[in-house]
């Protein structure tokens, strides 16, 4: 017996065992261009770029299957998407590489055999071959398009890069609204906006955002970029479903960085959550990874709250956590 899959663009593909291997299966398109080309894949649960269930078909042995296109498939890209390549080949580029959650993504993606490009004012300590830094002031915002030319095919865009001013109302300065509004949503739509074309079909985008995005007394413009990011991770989610690229954010609870200790944050320092403890940067790493990983493929427009159990407890708690 032969295995087939179809999708419902209309199109069959004949299945067969990889004989070189006994492993996976290997996919025939046999199109109407007269071109056959050939894919590789480790289960036939790898397949199908698109959302939709793809099926198996027993098909006789011998007999005569095609490709076949319907009306709604006329003129589309294969809805097929190609084996992904080794993990030593993927590519990032990532925002705020100098310390922090940054610094910690980079350190995991390297760890999991990713080419990683960083960004950052401040030259980090990475010394791997497959690291290589930019310098780029996030904050000068056509500097950062200058900053990504020339790149290459990217798989994923992970902005990390992040700065907070604390103060209540009345005693907001404009300037430092100004200054975080840059970073995290100016920066984040610069970056995203002059490297989509380079991203991969099946690629990630991931922006780490704040739990503290639906609101924290003392807080207000910091809180402000942070909902941004997730409407704006929402938005481009939608934009970029045809492509199968995920758009999400990690949004941490109070986390063990500089960031935390800054005096610039003095206003409103931030308790330990109920579990008692900071949040560690390399549990926000992990979960940047897994949505990079091909188990978060369908994830996309979600914002996964990493708190340790501050978004559980009572508002009056809740008001200074960051």
């Amino acid at each position: 017996m032969t295995l087939a899959i179809s999708d419902d663009g209309g199109l069959t593909w004949p299945l067969r065992r990889d004989l070189e291997t006994g492993d996976g299966y290997c996919l025939t398109n046999n199109s109407r261009d007269g071109l056959n080309r050939e894919y590789s894949y480790p289960s036939i649960t790898a397949f199908g770029r698109r959302n939709a269930a793809h099926r198996l078909h027993p098909i006789p042995a011998g007999h005569s299957i095609r490709a076949r296109r319907s009306i709604v498939g006329a003129g589309r890209p294969d809805n097929v998407t190609h084996a992904a390549p080794p993990m030593s080949q993927r590519r990032a580029v990532v925002t705020g590489v100098s310390s922090g959650i940054g610094a910690t993504v980079v350190q995991r993606l390297l760890d999991d055999g990713w080419s990683v490009i960083g960004l950052s004012r401040r030259k980090p300590d990475f010394d791997q071959d497959a690291f290589s830094w930019r310098h780029c002031d996030l904050s000068d915002l056509p500097g950062v398009r200058s900053a990504v030319s020339g790149l290459g095919s990217i798989d994923a865009i992970v902005h990390a890069a992040g700065l907070q001013r604390s103060a209540r109302l009345g005693q907001l300065s404009l300037a430092d609204g100004r200054a975080m509004w840059e970073v995290h949503v100016g920066a984040a739509e610069e970056l995203v906006n002059a490297l989509i074309g380079d991203v991969v079909d099946g690629g990630r985008i991931v922006l780490v955002g704040s739990r503290t995005m639906t609101g924290a007394a003392g807080k207000s413009q910091y809180t402000a970029t942070k909902a941004a990011q997730l409407a704006m991770a929402r938005s481009w989610a939608l934009e970029l479903v045809q492509r199968a690229i995920t758009v999400n954010v990690v949004a941490p609870g109070p986390t063990s960085t500089p960031m935390l200790t800054d005096p610039a944050r003095a206003a409103t320092p931030a308790p330990d959550p109920p579990f008692g403890r900071l949040i560690e940067p390399e549990e926000i790493a992990g979960s940047v990874a897994f949505l990079l990983s091909p188990d978060a493929r369908s994830i996309t427009g979600q914002a996964l709250v990493q708190c340790a159990g501050a978004s559980l407890v009572k508002r009056a708690y809740n008001t200074q956590l960051c």
